[in-house]
């Protein structure tokens, strides 16, 4: 009846600290390593039938572990087990007392922060103090297997199962126990980092336009590619009517441009870009040499000249320029005059609108 009682309370220990371990949270783990771990445990030690001890050969037993946990898989530890009380001898009518030291080496295969399994294996020297007789020693080797459900960072509850194997007289029992865990120092187990959410990157701005302004703070978009744009992808605005006097020299007779006034069409060439909706009229002139018919052919060709270079060279849109020969007409200096003369056979660019670009 006594055994019954306590495998009955036994039962209920090892179901109720499951059930306890099951629901509790949040959970952390034990240290890794440099910890102390200490056990008091309960369980059951099923004897030997050729011990012929207790009822049924079997008693409740009660013992304290200290564990030191040295590595993140490795531990050992120091355990003494005794039973709850003397045990009837069969058949005489003497009675026993049990106890055990052992030392274990314990492997935790490594878990998570609710419940780390393990198994152990170890060597140990029991005691069966009879009353009617000498006191009976044996050395034993131990096996068994475990699991520590943590229930806080130093505190778990262990359930374990075993079997222990006397080398003096080849009996071999078996032993259940729970044991209630508290661990002292060590440091503890990181919690698992969470993993990080992939971000996809922000799409690169736009510039639909390719005006070199991207589209979120393009105010005017479509620009012409080519065109020089503000801060805000819009041209600069031309408030008033322009006119470039173009210092090119040009021969007796003659309308072609020389290397030496390049520059001086680029003058231009920058200024149109720079005003992109602008449009201009490039004025040709002579001197009074040669008759009016042929002058005005003269001062066609060398505005025509300078257009073409424009619109060849620098990329001018051909629908921005006009070209018109004046011949001798306005004269800027004396045609008297070899110098006045030469200051006379010129071009001029003139910006004709008055432009204000739309924002």
């Amino acid at each position: 009846m006594r055994v019954k009682t306590i495998a009955t309370a036994l039962t209920t220990t090892l179901t109720t600290t499951l059930s306890i371990a099951l629901v509790s949270a949040p959970l952390t783990a034990l240290a890794e390593s440099g910890q102390l771990i200490i056990t008091p445990n309960v369980g059951i030690q099923q004897f030997d039938s050729s011990r012929r001890v207790g009822a049924n050969n079997t008693n409740g037993v009660f013992g304290l572990g200290a564990e030191y946990q040295f590595s993140d898989h490795w531990g050992t530890e120091l355990n003494y087990t005794r039973s709850y009380n003397n045990m009837d001898v069969r058949p005489s009518e003497n009675d026993v007392g049990y106890d055990r030291l052992s030392l274990d080496g314990l492997f935790h295969f490594g878990g998570n922060s609710f419940v780390d399994p393990y198994a152990k294996i170890g060597v140990g020297h029991d005691r069966y103090n009879y009353s009617g007789g000498p006191t009976d020693q044996n050395t034993d080797v131990d096996a068994g297997i475990g699991a520590r459900f943590h229930v806080t960072e130093n505190f778990s509850i262990r359930p374990e199962i075993g079997a222990i194997h006397e080398l003096d007289t080849s009996q071999t029992h078996g032993i259940a126990t729970v044991g209630f865990s508290l661990a002292l120092g060590g440091t503890s187990k990181p919690a698992p980092a969470p993993t990080p959410a992939v971000v996809a990157p922000p799409p690169a701005p736009l510039d639909s336009d390719g005006d070199g302004v991207t589209d979120d703070i393009d105010k005017c978009p479509n620009t012409p590619r080519g065109h020089d744009v503000d801060a805000t992808g819009c041209e600069f605005a031309l408030h008033k009517t322009e006119a470039i006097r173009l210092d090119i020299n040009f021969a007796t007779d003659k309308a072609e441009i020389t290397e030496a006034y390049i520059g001086e069409v680029e003058k231009a060439a920058k200024f149109l870009k720079h005003y992109g909706n602008v449009k201009a009229e490039v004025a040709g002139y002579t001197d009074t040499t040669g008759s009016h018919a042929h002058n005005a052919k003269l001062s066609q060709r060398r505005a025509d000249a300078v257009r073409d270079m424009l619109i060849n060279r620098y990329g001018i849109e051909a629908n921005r320029l006009t070209a018109v020969g004046y011949a001798e007409s306005d004269p800027i200096a004396s045609n008297a005059t070899a110098a006045g003369r030469a200051q006379n056979r010129r071009v001029i660019a003139v910006m004709k609108a008055d432009v204000i670009e739309k924002r």
